[in-house]
């Protein structure tokens, strides 16, 4: 890397710094369920070196349905630094993001390094910066740094443990190859999306540049892809409580499927249609794979990629796609060209894309999903990257298109960030603010003034998950809170009781007069969803409302007289 490059790839990382920790405690405002379990899962293991169910040192959180527990480990500096709160939780997602621009920049110049094509190698420099650029500013990007997002760490290891493979290929040192399959082996301890992802894809990638490595090489290889992904991955799914995560989103545990065959087979019963034929034509194989594609192709659709309609909910940004619209025929251009001039690279990158979204293909919940596919975006944008590198250089020969044209799609792009930037900044703070379970940490904090004057708080568990987010903002000593829960029949630990709290799944606890239980006393602390009516006999202490102006909680109490 020369001076120019060097200068340039700091400024781009300066760039992303003001991008991704700019009020990052605040904006997103709400602060997610999932977010909440990482980080009081995190402060749990170092006060204690044990998750909130008492499990020491565990490498999956029991009470996130065994989801990895890599990302709670790397928030522990953060909360030694500055305390448990929304900031440091979310500093590693927003860390291994500005990291991995970095990344990017020396996986796109050592990919580029493999071509024969002369005028690739000659400015893959350029390129590399390029790529490295487009992700540090791309909203997909952003949107999911800014929150405890663990995809986010698991990208930056995929491109890593890609970088660290084309590295090996070209200097043979075998310690390169093993940290490459580290690499790889600790995205899968972040993350479910992954593990099919890399079974699949990592054997074709090395099919493609099998001619590149020595024969005595190979066997490393396969010892290498078999300890580090293939095992993992065997002992995950065939484990009951280790693949729980992953079978409790399946498609083959979807109710569109199953309500759909049902109604196919009693359409053919009705027609009197031969019972070979609807075996042979609805059936669980057919209606699981019709599901799949249709899934499958909703990641590479114009809604999900330019508009606001893709999933979850809480990552959606007001009239703003996850790429600019602006940029994407230069994917285009950039896969044709790379295609026609270096053929193995382009299946690399096609294959990375099209092998991306299979496994959020088989959820049967929120798809198409931003976040089980952003591993996709990368080889994207290098291919971006490429493009736009190609369009320039194919135009310099026209003098006023050469000026033209650049300056037309750099302003278009300048508005789109902009806008991006104004939508989610702005606008996005009042959009949909129930998705990220805003409210918890006003409630907590005004039931945290009232709790002397009261004996039991019964709080709804409507807003989702209210355990955690007392645990969290109140930062509950996870000693106390594993003895209290040791012996508790409930492990729904979105809603076990600790203290004096009392987590009811009634959206009401606190009900009309009509239909209120006897044992319901004026010593209990009421706070009921900001859906229900209010009752004439109670004293309202306070209302939590949304930044959109919505209630999402009501504190109540019995009046005195009752």
């Amino acid at each position: 890397m020369n001076r120019k490059s060097f200068f340039i790839l700091a400024s781009i990382v300066l760039l992303s710094l003001p991008i991704s920790f700019y009020r990052l405690g605040e904006i997103p405002n709400g602060f997610h369920r999932d977010e909440a379990f990482l980080g009081y899962n995190a402060y749990s293991l170092l006060k204690t070196g044990k998750d909130i169910n008492g499990n020491l040192l565990p490498t999956h959180l029991e009470s996130f349905l065994y989801t990895p527990a890599g990302y709670s480990y790397f928030a522990i500096p953060a909360i030694v630094l500055i305390g448990l709160n929304e900031f440091a939780v979310r500093i590693p997602s927003a860390v291994f993001s500005v990291g991995t621009s970095v990344v990017i920049y020396f996986l796109t110049k050592k990919l580029l390094f493999q071509t024969k094509a002369p005028l690739l190698s000659k400015h893959r420099e350029s390129i590399s910066l390029l790529a490295s650029f487009f992700y540090a500013t791309t909203p997909w990007n952003i949107v999911l740094a800014r929150t405890a997002s663990v995809i986010t760490v698991v990208v930056f290891f995929i491109a890593l443990g890609m970088m660290l493979s084309l590295y090996w290929v070209e200097t043979k040192k075998r310690l390169l190859l093993v940290s490459a399959f580290l690499a790889f082996f600790l995205s899968l301890c972040f993350y479910v999306a992954p593990y099919l992802f890399l079974l699949l894809f990592l054997p074709f990638f090395f099919l493609l540049i099998h001619k590149k490595i020595p024969r005595h090489e190979i066997l490393v290889l396969g010892v290498c892809y078999i300890f580090f992904i293939v095992l993992p991955s065997f002992l995950t799914f065939t484990s009951e409580s280790l693949s729980l995560r992953a079978r409790s989103l399946s498609i083959t545990n979807s109710p569109y499927v199953s309500l759909v065959l049902a109604e196919e087979i009693r359409e053919d019963g009705v027609s009197n249609t031969p019972l070979f034929l609807t075996r042979v034509f609805h059936n669980k194989i057919v209606g699981l794979s019709q599901y799949f594609f249709e899934t499958y192709s909703k990641h590479f659709s114009y809604q999900f990629f330019f508009t606001d309609q893709s999933f979850p909910d809480r990552y959606r940004v007001p009239l703003s796609g996850m790429l600019y619209l602006i940029l994407f025929p230069l994917t285009f251009m950039g896969a044709y060209i790379l295609f026609r001039t270096e053929r193995s690279i382009a299946l690399v990158l096609f294959a990375w894309i099209f092998l991306a979204p299979i496994g959020s293909s088989l959820a049967s919940d929120d798809v198409p999903n931003i976040q089980r596919t952003l591993f996709m975006l990368p080889p994207l944008l290098i291919l971006t990257a490429l493009g736009g590198f190609f369009l320039y250089q194919s135009i310099q020969n026209n003098k006023r298109i050469y000026v033209l044209v650049p300056i037309i799609v750099f302003a278009v792009w300048i508005y789109s960030f902009v806008f991006f930037l104004h939508q989610y900044f702005v606008h996005g703070q009042r959009y949909r603010p129930w998705y990220r379970q805003e409210g918890y940490r006003q409630l907590v904090a005004r039931i945290g003034e009232l709790s002397s004057q009261f004996g039991h708080i019964v709080i709804t568990d409507r807003e989702s998950a209210p355990t955690i987010f007392f645990l969290f903002y109140n930062h509950y000593n996870p000693l106390t809170f594993q003895q209290e829960t040791r012996s508790s029949v409930l492990r729904d630990f979105d809603r076990v009781s600790f203290g004096k709290y009392t987590f009811s799944q009634e959206e009401c606890p606190l009900k009309l007069l009509d239909d209120r239980e006897e044992s319901q006393d004026s010593n209990t602390l009421y706070i009921n969803s900001g859906l229900c009516k209010l009752p004439d006999d109670v004293t309202v202490h306070d209302e939590v409302k949304r930044t959109d102006g919505s209630v999402a909680f009501y504190i109540l109490s019995l009046k005195e007289s009752r």
